[in-house]
Protein backbone atom coordinates (compact mmCIF):
# COMPACT_ATOMS: atom_id res chain seq x y z
CA UNK A 1 0.00 0.00 0.00
CA UNK A 2 2.74 2.86 0.86
CA UNK A 3 4.18 1.78 -2.41
CA UNK A 4 1.05 2.27 -4.33
CA UNK A 5 0.24 5.25 -2.20
CA UNK A 6 3.52 6.45 -3.80
CA UNK A 7 2.72 5.82 -7.36
CA UNK A 8 -0.09 7.26 -7.71
CA UNK A 9 0.96 10.22 -6.03
CA UNK A 10 3.84 10.39 -8.53
CA UNK A 11 0.84 9.89 -11.32
CA UNK A 12 -1.32 12.34 -10.09
CA UNK A 13 1.07 15.46 -10.15
CA UNK A 14 1.71 14.30 -13.83
CA UNK A 15 4.99 12.15 -14.01
CA UNK A 16 5.18 9.35 -16.10
CA UNK A 17 5.63 6.13 -14.42
CA UNK A 18 6.64 3.17 -15.03
CA UNK A 19 6.88 0.32 -12.59
CA UNK A 20 9.74 -2.72 -13.03
CA UNK A 21 9.06 -5.55 -10.76
CA UNK A 22 9.79 -8.97 -9.90
CA UNK A 23 8.06 -12.09 -12.70
CA UNK A 24 6.01 -13.83 -9.14
CA UNK A 25 2.69 -14.16 -8.96
CA UNK A 26 -0.09 -14.43 -6.28
CA UNK A 27 -1.88 -17.70 -6.53
CA UNK A 28 -5.33 -15.44 -6.73
CA UNK A 29 -4.80 -12.86 -9.97
CA UNK A 30 -7.21 -10.42 -8.28
CA UNK A 31 -5.45 -10.34 -4.71
CA UNK A 32 -2.93 -7.83 -5.90
CA UNK A 33 -3.59 -4.24 -6.16
CA UNK A 34 -3.67 -2.15 -9.12
CA UNK A 35 -1.17 0.70 -10.44
CA UNK A 36 -2.93 3.42 -12.10
CA UNK A 37 1.18 3.01 -14.39
CA UNK A 38 2.47 0.47 -16.41
CA UNK A 39 3.67 -2.29 -14.09
CA UNK A 40 6.39 -4.47 -15.79
CA UNK A 41 6.82 -8.09 -14.40
CA UNK A 42 9.66 -9.22 -16.06
CA UNK A 43 12.57 -9.19 -13.22
CA UNK A 44 14.00 -12.80 -12.65
CA UNK A 45 15.31 -13.02 -8.17
CA UNK A 46 16.71 -15.64 -5.91
CA UNK A 47 13.53 -16.72 -4.19
CA UNK A 48 12.10 -19.90 -4.72
CA UNK A 49 8.52 -21.79 -3.00
CA UNK A 50 9.45 -19.24 0.10
CA UNK A 51 13.03 -20.35 0.23
CA UNK A 52 16.35 -18.84 -1.56
CA UNK A 53 17.93 -21.71 -2.35
CA UNK A 54 21.43 -22.49 -3.36
CA UNK A 55 22.11 -22.41 -6.82
CA UNK A 56 25.02 -23.34 -9.28
CA UNK A 57 27.17 -20.73 -11.20
CA UNK A 58 24.96 -21.48 -14.27
CA UNK A 59 21.84 -20.25 -12.80
CA UNK A 60 23.29 -17.68 -10.74
CA UNK A 61 24.66 -15.92 -14.24
CA UNK A 62 21.33 -16.73 -16.59
CA UNK A 63 19.35 -15.07 -13.48
CA UNK A 64 21.60 -11.92 -13.39
CA UNK A 65 21.65 -11.77 -17.56
CA UNK A 66 18.00 -11.89 -17.42
CA UNK A 67 17.77 -9.41 -14.75
CA UNK A 68 20.25 -6.89 -16.62
CA UNK A 69 18.29 -7.16 -20.07
CA UNK A 70 15.29 -6.60 -18.69
CA UNK A 71 16.60 -3.36 -16.44
CA UNK A 72 18.65 -2.62 -19.95
CA UNK A 73 15.38 -2.75 -21.67
CA UNK A 74 13.24 -0.38 -19.14
CA UNK A 75 15.84 2.07 -19.37
CA UNK A 76 16.01 2.33 -22.80
CA UNK A 77 12.14 2.93 -23.14
CA UNK A 78 11.37 5.33 -20.86
CA UNK A 79 14.69 7.31 -20.43
CA UNK A 80 14.30 7.91 -17.01
CA UNK A 81 14.85 10.81 -14.73
CA UNK A 82 15.19 9.23 -11.81
CA UNK A 83 15.42 5.49 -10.19
CA UNK A 84 13.16 4.87 -7.04
CA UNK A 85 14.49 1.57 -5.56
CA UNK A 86 11.78 -0.26 -3.52
CA UNK A 87 12.20 -3.92 -1.13
CA UNK A 88 15.55 -5.21 -3.46
CA UNK A 89 15.66 -7.82 -0.95
CA UNK A 90 16.36 -11.04 -3.23
CA UNK A 91 16.90 -9.16 -6.37
CA UNK A 92 20.30 -8.91 -7.77
CA UNK A 93 22.01 -5.80 -6.35
CA UNK A 94 24.02 -5.24 -9.09
CA UNK A 95 21.26 -4.07 -11.16
CA UNK A 96 21.53 -0.83 -8.41
CA UNK A 97 25.49 -0.82 -9.75
CA UNK A 98 24.42 -0.58 -13.47
CA UNK A 99 22.12 1.93 -13.00
CA UNK A 100 24.55 3.92 -11.58
CA UNK A 101 27.21 3.23 -13.85
CA UNK A 102 24.42 4.16 -16.53
CA UNK A 103 24.83 7.75 -14.63
CA UNK A 104 20.87 7.86 -13.52
CA UNK A 105 19.96 9.40 -10.40
CA UNK A 106 18.39 7.23 -7.93
CA UNK A 107 16.48 7.13 -4.76
CA UNK A 108 15.44 3.99 -2.62
CA UNK A 109 12.83 3.69 0.32
CA UNK A 110 13.24 1.30 2.83
CA UNK A 111 10.53 0.19 4.72
CA UNK A 112 11.64 -2.93 6.55
CA UNK A 113 15.19 -4.79 6.79
CA UNK A 114 15.56 -5.58 2.96
CA UNK A 115 18.85 -3.78 3.06
CA UNK A 116 20.35 -5.96 5.79
CA UNK A 117 19.24 -9.36 4.45
CA UNK A 118 19.59 -8.34 0.51
CA UNK A 119 22.98 -9.24 0.30
CA UNK A 120 23.01 -12.30 2.02
CA UNK A 121 20.32 -14.01 -0.05
CA UNK A 122 21.44 -12.19 -3.67
CA UNK A 123 23.33 -15.41 -4.90
CA UNK A 124 25.95 -13.35 -6.86
CA UNK A 125 26.92 -11.30 -3.95
CA UNK A 126 27.12 -13.52 -1.69
CA UNK A 127 29.24 -15.33 -3.86
CA UNK A 128 31.45 -12.62 -4.63
CA UNK A 129 31.77 -11.52 -0.91
CA UNK A 130 33.44 -15.39 -0.20
CA UNK A 131 35.45 -15.47 -3.79
CA UNK A 132 36.42 -11.87 -4.84
CA UNK A 133 39.31 -13.23 -7.35
CA UNK A 134 36.83 -15.92 -9.09
CA UNK A 135 33.69 -13.10 -9.27
CA UNK A 136 36.06 -11.04 -10.72
CA UNK A 137 36.80 -13.20 -13.63
CA UNK A 138 32.95 -14.23 -14.25
CA UNK A 139 32.11 -10.41 -13.91
CA UNK A 140 34.52 -9.98 -16.93
CA UNK A 141 33.31 -13.26 -18.92
CA UNK A 142 29.88 -11.97 -18.67
CA UNK A 143 29.87 -8.33 -18.19
CA UNK A 144 27.97 -8.07 -15.25
CA UNK A 145 28.99 -5.25 -12.64
CA UNK A 146 30.44 -5.92 -9.61
CA UNK A 147 28.51 -4.90 -6.58
CA UNK A 148 30.03 -2.51 -4.38
CA UNK A 149 28.44 -1.29 -0.86
CA UNK A 150 24.78 -0.67 -1.80
CA UNK A 151 24.95 2.17 0.51
CA UNK A 152 26.97 3.96 -2.16
CA UNK A 153 25.09 3.12 -5.24
CA UNK A 154 22.06 5.61 -4.05
CA UNK A 155 22.02 9.40 -4.44
CA UNK A 156 19.12 9.67 -1.36
CA UNK A 157 17.78 6.78 1.30
CA UNK A 158 14.30 7.46 3.24
CA UNK A 159 13.96 5.26 5.91
CA UNK A 160 10.98 4.51 7.56
CA UNK A 161 11.98 4.54 10.79
CA UNK A 162 15.54 5.59 13.02
CA UNK A 163 15.44 2.14 13.78
CA UNK A 164 15.89 0.93 10.04
CA UNK A 165 19.00 3.48 9.80
CA UNK A 166 20.58 2.63 12.95
CA UNK A 167 20.14 -0.98 12.09
CA UNK A 168 22.14 -0.36 8.52
CA UNK A 169 24.90 1.72 10.17
CA UNK A 170 25.35 -0.81 12.61
CA UNK A 171 25.76 -3.50 9.53
CA UNK A 172 28.53 -1.31 8.57
CA UNK A 173 26.11 -0.02 5.50
CA UNK A 174 26.50 3.85 5.39
CA UNK A 175 23.79 5.26 2.80
CA UNK A 176 24.56 8.67 1.78
CA UNK A 177 21.70 11.71 2.12
CA UNK A 178 19.96 9.32 4.71
CA UNK A 179 16.62 10.68 5.81
CA UNK A 180 14.10 9.27 8.56
CA UNK A 181 10.32 9.79 7.15
CA UNK A 182 7.73 8.13 9.12
CA UNK A 183 4.81 6.48 7.31
CA UNK A 184 1.39 8.42 7.32
CA UNK A 185 -2.11 7.43 8.47
CA UNK A 186 -4.75 8.06 6.13
CA UNK A 187 -7.65 9.92 9.04
CA UNK A 188 -10.05 9.08 6.55
CA UNK A 189 -9.31 4.93 7.05
CA UNK A 190 -10.14 5.24 10.77
CA UNK A 191 -12.89 6.94 13.31
CA UNK A 192 -13.61 6.81 16.91
CA UNK A 193 -15.04 3.37 18.14
CA UNK A 194 -17.83 3.53 21.07
CA UNK A 195 -16.21 2.92 24.52
CA UNK A 196 -16.50 -0.29 25.27
CA UNK A 197 -15.12 -2.60 28.92
CA UNK A 198 -11.83 -3.85 28.63
CA UNK A 199 -12.50 -7.78 28.21
CA UNK A 200 -8.71 -8.92 27.14
CA UNK A 201 -9.61 -9.56 23.63
CA UNK A 202 -6.34 -9.15 21.67
CA UNK A 203 -5.66 -9.39 17.96
CA UNK A 204 -2.33 -9.43 16.07
CA UNK A 205 -3.30 -8.50 12.15
CA UNK A 206 -0.68 -8.75 9.98
CA UNK A 207 1.52 -11.08 7.67
CA UNK A 208 2.65 -14.17 9.64
CA UNK A 209 5.92 -13.61 9.26
CA UNK A 210 8.76 -13.74 12.06
CA UNK A 211 10.00 -10.58 11.93
CA UNK A 212 6.94 -8.88 12.71
CA UNK A 213 7.19 -9.98 16.69
CA UNK A 214 4.33 -12.11 16.64
CA UNK A 215 6.15 -14.84 18.86
CA UNK A 216 5.83 -12.29 21.29
CA UNK A 217 2.04 -11.44 20.96
CA UNK A 218 2.17 -15.37 21.57
CA UNK A 219 4.43 -15.65 24.62
CA UNK A 220 2.98 -11.91 26.37
CA UNK A 221 0.01 -14.80 27.11
CA UNK A 222 1.32 -16.30 29.68
CA UNK A 223 1.90 -12.58 31.85
CA UNK A 224 -1.75 -12.04 31.30
CA UNK A 225 -4.83 -12.55 33.17
CA UNK A 226 -6.60 -16.32 32.68
CA UNK A 227 -9.37 -15.10 30.60
CA UNK A 228 -6.61 -13.02 28.12
CA UNK A 229 -7.32 -14.23 24.22
CA UNK A 230 -5.32 -13.56 21.13
CA UNK A 231 -6.91 -13.57 17.75
CA UNK A 232 -4.46 -14.34 14.71
CA UNK A 233 -5.48 -12.68 11.61
CA UNK A 234 -3.31 -12.13 8.10
CA UNK A 235 -1.44 -14.25 5.31
CA UNK A 236 1.38 -15.59 5.58
CA UNK A 237 4.66 -17.56 3.99
CA UNK A 238 3.13 -21.51 3.49
CA UNK A 239 6.16 -22.47 6.03
CA UNK A 240 5.16 -20.10 8.90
Amino acid sequence: MIWLAAVEHLHSQGHEVTVLATDFRLPDPEAGLEAPVPVVRALPWYWRDHAFPRLGLRERVSIERRAHRVLRAALADTAPDVVSWWSMGGMPLSLMQRVRDAGVPSAAVVCDDWLLYAPTVDAGARASARRPRAARVVRRATGMPTLADPGGLVDSWVFLSRTLLDAARDAGIEPRDARVVHRGIDPSLFRDAPARPWAWRLLYLGRIDERKGIDLAIEALVHLPAEATLAVAGPGDQEQ
